[in-house]
C-alpha cells in the first residue's frame, strides 16, 4: 500500500467525541472482491458497496456527509466513468457538462480515497496524484494494512477536530 499524497481532513457533522465505526464506500465491479472485503472489514467498518458508476454516484449523493473514506476500483468494467474519473469528479476537477446526467451535481468530497487495483503499476504516481486519490492499494489486498491506513486517516481527522475545540 502506497500513500499517493497527504489526505485532507474531511468535513463531517458528527461530534469528535462520538466513537463510531468508520463508514466506508467500496466501489468495486467484481462481486467476489466485494465479498472478500465484506468478510475482512465488516467487523471494523460500516461498509456500503457500489458495483457501477451509476450506483457509486447514487451512494455518494445519498451518503456524502457520513462517509469517512472511499475504496475505489480503478477499472470498473461496464461503467461509463472508471474509478479515476469518479475520483476526479469527487474532487471537483471534471467538467460537469461532459458528464452523464446521473453524475452531475455530486458534492465535492475531502475524504481519503484509496485506489484498489491489480493494475497499479500501469499508472505513474504523478498520474494517480493528479486524479485526487490518497492511497494506492494493490490486489490482492492486505486487509490488515488497509485497516491500519483507514484507522490512521480516521485518527488524523479526530485529532484535527479536537484541536479546533
Amino acid at each position: 500500500m502506497i500513500p499517493i499524497k497527504k489526505e485532507a481532513a474531511p468535513e463531517q457533522s458528527r461530534r469528535p467525541s462520538e466513537a463510531s465505526p468508520l463508514r466506508v464506500l467500496y466501489v468495486e465491479d467484481d462481486a467476489e472482491n466485494r465479498l472478500v472485503a465484506q468478510l475482512n472489514l465488516s467487523d471494523r467498518c460500516i461498509l456500503s458497496f457500489a458495483a457501477t458508476d451509476v450506483q457509486a454516484c447514487e451512494a455518494i449523493r445519498n451518503n456524502a456527509g457520513s462517509l469517512d473514506a472511499i475504496l475505489m476500483d480503478i477499472e470498473l468494467k461496464g461503467s461509463v466513468l472508471d474509478g479515476m474519473k469518479l475520483t476526479q469528479l469527487l474532487r471537483g476537477s471534471l467538467n460537469q457538462m461532459l458528464l452523464p446526467p446521473y453524475a452531475r451535481g455530486l458534492p465535492v468530497l475531502d475524504i481519503p480515497i484509496f485506489y484498489i487495483t491489480a493494475f497499479g503499476d500501469t499508472f505513474s504516481m504523478e498520474e494517480l496524484e493528479r486524479t485526487g486519490a490518497n492511497w494506492l492499494v494493490s490486489k490482492p489486498v492486505d486487509f490488515t494494512q488497509l485497516m491500519l491506513a483507514l484507522t490512521q486517516c480516521h485518527l488524523r481527522k479526530l485529532r484535527e477536530k479536537f484541536s479546533r475545540l
